[in-house]
């Protein structure tokens, strides 16, 4: 195929593309890429158009495939770190979109794309410098301003938990003056207002946010809490009168700020605002360190938000406070087990029996507790046993119990228990792995791959369990469900070539030549001389319908490579089937000369004899071709190879 011809397929490739008809597309430009590894502007719209279609693996594998023949491509990067971007790895877009900007300075969607990216990754700040130089490029643009302030509103309110009142209210309130609606950027500069002691424009911007969310309870409680500081009395009432009418509640019993504020933070709590209720409840201690009630409500908005330290550090003050309140050691019972210390839940557990020798919650906690204090199988199952009998069917006991038969080498009766608890909690992640480890135990191969599936269809970010259904699945020769986990994997470990191999593998057995094809380029680029890469790239053209170009290719190889007898013997039957009978000899003369042992290069002379009419010869070659593979089978069994 010559460059006129995939210069026509090509541009009816980008036809095909303006039309989003993105399949016709990528079959036009798999036909060149068979054909030829010289012709890269193919690649990266074969790569634009997975991307299209939301096939975001394969996007990024020739994307990258692309950037390794044009490693100074703004483009190539620019597209890259898009794909990551949008599916859903802002942190792997961000070196390829700078390197986009580096090439390419004066590019104002690039400069803008880094910045939602760094934006989406939690880095606001850097995210503002970069929209600040697009705007500069493309002043006029909607989306990148929108970009642009929403970074400045996710900085300053990284300023304002950080205690930066001041530089925090400078960006909200230029903010507001773009985006006056804003409800967010009204209750924080309420907020910093309150802090810095300016009641009226607190109260003002609690006003706003009312104005804009005229049912939410919260902000009657805020403006009540400030006029109540105050001693605007009667005008706190009507406040509270509003608030407790949207509540259902009765107002008549709240009379002054702290007795508000507590309840604020209750609301919060309960409305799942955790972090602003922590922000509210911090207040109440400030007035009253032994709060217990506070502390405990904080120590589980942390625990909500992902702060475990801080949350046992509230636990333990209100346990301090109240020593007696088992309420509270329930709750620090059940962050102690989130967090895997077992040792600090046995220390815990005491204290509970010793308020109440027969407790029923520290009693459930101990058999959980139990099996992971090296404690005999025989006292934890049974203890198990019998706190499911107690308890019912809850699924922690019953993993556990599942868990202790899987430790005691008892897989059988531990599968049980794992399907047991996955029929009361069906996304029941360690449940789910047990029962893998259970199926793989028991070469059960079907149940493990449908339950891996099962797993990775609730937690799907788990990259070692994906690991591990890769490694079944080929073992298992499933290569069309490879395949796809591959793609998924593949963008998280761009530079694992073992990935890439089984993926390669796997188009060729499920008979995606063409896909095969590019992507076995793509390995020869990383390992040029790989004897492998170049004999699958071959049978891969060959059955996409390639046989010239394989042809071609193979006799280039034969040059760079010629004393490879495994390279050879593929040429010769090549020739063979095109009837070019005398080059077909010569190549097998080779194999002979070079390897005077390897049958099959006299079973193929024989071949070419028989054709050619040299019976006699034929039969000669043939006679020690099988003299050969005899004795080679006769060697393999006498050393214990089969």
């Amino acid at each position: 195929m010559h460059r006129e011809k995939f210069d026509q397929l090509f541009n009816a490739a980008l036809e095909a593309g303006k039309k989003r008809d993105y399949v016709r597309a990528i079959a036009l430009l798999q036909e060149i890429l068979c054909s030829t590894d010289k012709y890269p502007l193919a690649i990266l719209y074969l790569a634009r158009s997975y991307h299209s279609l939301k096939e975001y693996g394969r996007a990024i594998q020739y994307f990258r495939y692309y950037l390794h023949l044009q490693p100074e491509s703004a483009p190539g990067y620019f597209f890259l770190g898009r794909t990551y971007l949008s599916s859903g790895l802002p942190g792997q877009a961000i070196p390829y979109l700078k390197k986009a900007v580096k090439l390419n300075p004066g590019s104002a969607n690039t400069l803008s794309l880094l910045g939602l990216a760094l934006l989406k990754a939690g880095r606001p700040s850097s995210a503002i410098e970069y929209f600040i130089k697009a705007l500069e490029i493309k002043p006029e643009q909607p989306h990148i301003f929108t970009g642009y302030l929403n970074s400045l509103l996710t900085h300053a309110i990284n300023l304002f938990y950080h205690e930066r009142m001041e530089e925090a209210e400078e960006i909200f309130q230029y903010i507001i003056k773009k985006r006056p609606e804003n409800l967010t950027t009204h209750l924080y500069l309420a907020s910093i207002y309150r802090e810095l002691g300016k009641t009226d424009l607190s109260l003002l911007h609690y006003q706003h946010a009312s104005n804009l969310s005229p049912g939410d309870p919260i902000l009657f409680l805020q403006r009540a809490f400030l006029l109540l500081k105050t001693g605007k009395n009667e005008q706190a009432f009507a406040e509270l009168k509003e608030a407790t009418s949207l509540l259902g509640t009765d107002s008549s019993e709240i009379t002054d700020p702290e007795q508000l504020l507590r309840i604020i933070t209750l609301i919060l709590f309960r409305n799942g605002k955790y972090r602003k209720a922590v922000y509210y409840g911090s207040k109440v201690l400030k007035n009253n360190y032994q709060d217990a009630d506070m502390h405990v409500m904080i120590a589980e908005s942390f625990r909500n938000i992902g702060e475990p330290l801080k949350a046992r550090n509230h636990y333990e003050r209100a346990l301090a406070a109240k020593t007696g309140h088992l309420d509270y050691y329930y709750g620090f019972a059940a962050l102690l087990w989130e967090e895997n210390d077992f040792q600090e839940m046995a220390k815990l557990l005491k204290r509970i029996f010793r308020l109440n020798e027969n407790d029923r919650v520290a009693r459930y906690y101990l058999a959980l507790t139990l099996p992971h204090l090296s404690e005999s199988k025989d006292r934890t199952i049974t203890l198990l046993q019998e706190s499911i009998k107690n308890f019912g069917p809850d699924p922690l006991l019953m993993n556990a119990l599942g868990q202790e038969y899987l430790q005691a080498e008892l897989p059988d009766l531990a599968e049980k228990w794992f399907t047991r608890t996955l029929k009361v909690v069906e996304n029941h992640g360690q449940a789910l792995k047990n029962l893998i480890t259970v199926y793989t135990l028991l070469n059960k191969t079907e149940e493990a791959k449908n339950t891996f599936s099962r797993y990775l269809n609730y937690y799907s970010a788990d990259q070692e369990v994906r690991n591990q259904f890769i490694k079944l699945l080929y073992h298992d020769q499933d290569y069309k469900t490879l395949a796809e986990e591959i793609l998924i994997l593949l963008p998280l470990k761009p530079r694992d070539r073992n990935l890439k191999r089984m993926l390669a593998l796997s188009y060729s057995k499920t008979a995606r030549y063409s896909e095969a094809v590019v992507l076995y380029r793509s390995l020869l680029a990383d390992e040029p001389g790989s004897l492998y890469f170049i004999r699958a790239l071959i049978y891969c053209m060959q059955h996409s319908g390639q046989q010239e170009t394989a042809l071609l290719f193979l006799e280039e190889a034969v040059k760079r490579e010629q004393n490879h007898v495994s390279l050879l013997l593929p040429l010769g039957v090549m020739y063979f089937k095109q009837n070019k009978l005398e080059k077909a000899a010569e190549i097998f003369r080779r194999v002979i000369a070079l390897a005077p042992h390897e049958w099959k290069g006299y079973r193929n002379l024989a071949v070419v004899f028989k054709k050619s009419g040299e019976s006699n010869f034929s039969e000669k070659y043939l006679i020690k071709s099988e003299e050969l593979r005899s004795a080679q089978l006769k060697a393999q069994k006498t050393s214990g190879i089969v």
